[in-house]
């Protein structure tokens, strides 16, 4: 944290009893909030993305597809339109926004749908596709919802003892919020580490508390076959809340490696490639490789065509490993049922 942040204590105090009152006219049921007649599970957390919402989703979506007929419902962040629509495989991200979009592309077979009212959204589902279930992705806030099961994650990098409300720390809610949960997954753990023993009495729950690495799986072509290993200049191009991991794992991968920042669900266009040129520099000696995120791609994929002829892209695929992921389906699986 850095010390000027600190000056930005008493907005984040007045940020508080603003969230404080809001939450408090919901449990006093002066603010309408309602279960849906389908069953639903809501994945959230606590701070301004960054967490794993949308690599936990996927978790779940793999998991519970097998054996429930399964429906995503999203707000669909940054996208153009509004109102209920489904997600469609060959959506542009600008239509869709960029998460649905990618947990549509890696399940194909899945209802993936958004709506900005939730409510609405899951009444339009349950009329067209009348799934069992719908898993909710960033809806934890949504509190005209009342979900059947509340996910709550906060990472490891940053969890929320550590943290303050906005603008002086990260968090977008209060955390007495944690108390709505029904469990708790730590996520961005790093691979084969325990979770602390001291965490759980810090984050002061009293419900299951789940530990989750994110594991990167090898980088993928896009639209060529050259061999990662051929190129000997890498560049990182991502647009997330928390892009470190991702920058680290690319650095493991190619130690001389630039990274180019942009704000999250940037909507990319070809002038942003000027930007990612200037890290690459004037390199002459061969292909240089372009490394993305999978949310990522899903905006720079149309305009894979306008970039410099040799830069060639790489995705790489991450996916959340939960080593007590069925104590955690069994309690989903309990609730609904």
């Amino acid at each position: 944290m850095e010390p000027a942040r600190v000056l930005l204590a008493p907005l984040a105090a007045l940020h508080g009893l603003v969230l404080h009152v809001r939450h408090a006219l919901f449990d006093a049921r002066l603010f309408s909030s309602q279960k849906a007649s389908t069953p639903t599970v809501v994945v959230g957390n606590l701070n301004v993305g960054g967490s794993g919402k949308t690599p936990f989703t996927e978790w779940l979506v793999q998991h519970l597809s097998e054996d429930l007929n399964l429906a995503v419902l999203s707000r669909g962040y940054g996208r153009s339109t509004s109102g209920f629509r489904m997600v469609e495989v060959q959506d542009a991200a600008a239509k869709a926004g960029d998460e649905p979009l990618q947990i549509k592309q890696r399940f194909p077979h899945v209802p993936v749908a958004v709506c900005e009212d939730r409510l609405v959204g899951i009444e339009a589902l349950s009329q067209t596709v009348a799934p069992d279930l719908i898993v909710l992705d960033d809806a934890y806030q949504h509190r005209k919802l009342q979900g059947h099961f509340n996910v709550l994650l906060t990472p490891a990098t940053r969890p929320w003892f550590k943290d303050h409300l906005m603008p002086w720390g990260g968090l977008r809610d209060v955390i007495r919020a944690r108390k709505r949960a029904h469990a708790v997954v730590v996520t961005k753990l790093e691979a084969g580490a325990q979770l602390p023993s001291d965490w759980t009495a810090k984050l002061d729950v009293d419900v299951p508390v789940y530990g989750a690495a994110l594991k990167y799986a090898t980088p993928r072509p896009e639209g060529h076959t050259t061999a990662l290993t051929t190129c000997a200049v890498a560049v990182a191009v991502s647009a997330l809340a928390a892009p470190a991991l991702f920058e680290a794992h690319v650095s493991g991968l190619f130690p001389d490696s630039q990274a180019v920042r942009f704000r999250d669900h940037h909507r990319f266009t070809a002038s942003d490639f000027a930007r990612i040129q200037g890290k690459i520099g004037t390199f002459e000696n061969g292909p240089v490789a372009v490394l993305t995120t999978e949310k990522d791609w899903t905006k720079l994929r149309p305009l894979q065509q306008s970039a410099p002829s040799h830069w060639r892209f790489f995705v790489i695929p991450v996916a959340l490993h939960l080593p007590e992921g069925e104590a955690l389906l069994k309690q989903v699986r309990q609730t609904i049922h």
